[in-house]
């Protein structure tokens, strides 16, 4: 809401957008490495910024929604033309899905029981690794969809478990080592 005292109104919400893409901007040149956790945050606060509304069907027509995707897209790229490891944890939301009745014809939305990620619609396309982290009881496993990299080829679609960061960066990269990692 744009409302009253105590309240985070369209006026917040552009100044932390500006202070996120200054505070990014200092952190690619300044830092190792870089995550956004999560960027299923950060994509409301910039579409609120943007629009000064949360609500995705009336915000705005498509084209403005490309302008403003433009602004994600450029953060990401700067990050990708250095050597900063760059990390972006999505969060995860309910699928929805159409399903028709059978007796009646009618269509409603209803929730399929799988999770897909929520955030901007297209950060999979920008990234060079994309990963899906599990956890059952204390044993985490790592999916790997996409991977660009010397090593990404042999990695891609598979799943690893309890990998520390420098070991799936050598996976990635076979030619390096731990070291260069740390």
């Amino acid at each position: 809401s744009a409302g009253g005292a105590g309240s985070f109104g369209h006026l917040k919400a552009q100044e932390a957008v500006i202070k996120f893409v200054e505070d990014f901007e200092h952190a690619i040149t300044n830092a190792r490495t870089i995550v956004w956790d999560r960027e299923s945050d950060i994509w409301p606060l910039f579409f609120f910024a943007e629009f000064g509304t949360d609500d995705a069907f009336g915000a705005a027509p498509p084209k403005d929604w490309d302008r403003l995707k433009g602004k994600l897209r450029r953060l990401i790229q700067m990050a990708k033309t250095t050597d900063v490891n760059f990390g972006i944890i999505r969060g995860m939301k309910n699928e929805w899905v159409q399903k028709t009745n059978a007796k009646t014809g009618a269509k409603a939305a209803t929730q399929s029981g799988g999770r897909v990620a929520s955030g901007m619609d297209d950060i999979d396309a920008l990234t060079h690794l994309n990963f899906f982290h599990t956890r059952v009881g204390k044993d985490f496993s790592i999916h790997v969809g996409k991977a660009r990299g010397p090593g990404g080829h042999e990695i891609q679609d598979q799943t690893f478990e309890n990998l520390c960061f420098a070991e799936i960066a050598q996976l990635v990269f076979p030619d390096s080592n731990v070291g260069d990692w740390e």
